[in-house]
């Protein structure tokens, strides 16, 4: 997947998960990717050079990211896509849709929007 793919992916599932806001908290989910502690430390436990702070940032947050999706495409043997990386960021690495390679309503919605499309979230109406 292409940088300028994976960064257009990762916004999208930034505007899923905090509706594009940088200083969210929902229970142990920080920041516009909303990342939880565990998350964390999976990447680190592989050598990933991260801490809980840099789930505040966007920066910070796309290297969570990048790191925890690349590692478990790769763990996995899935095919590259903004769908698989999409269901391990919503579903976990482990998760059925994600090792079937499935379409669930949060990977087609975050698809849509790497496309160029708009989707209602919490109160927003959008349109194609």
């Amino acid at each position: 997947m292409t940088e300028s793919l994976l960064w257009a992916l990762f916004l999208a599932i930034v505007q899923m998960e905090s509706g594009g806001r940088l200083n969210v908290i929902n229970g142990d989910a920080v920041g516009p990717a909303q990342i939880k502690p565990v998350v964390v430390l999976d990447v680190q436990k592989w050598g990933g050079k991260v801490t809980l702070k840099d789930r505040t940032t966007l920066e910070g947050s796309y290297r969570i990211f990048k790191a925890y999706t690349d590692r478990w495409i790769a763990v996995k043997h899935l095919e590259d896509t903004p769908k698989n990386r999409a269901n391990i960021w919503r579903h976990g690495p482990n998760a059925k849709v994600t090792l079937k390679g499935e379409s669930t309503k949060y990977s087609l919605k975050v698809e849509k929007l790497v496309e160029g499309g708009f989707i209602e979230t919490k109160g927003q109406k959008g349109q194609k």
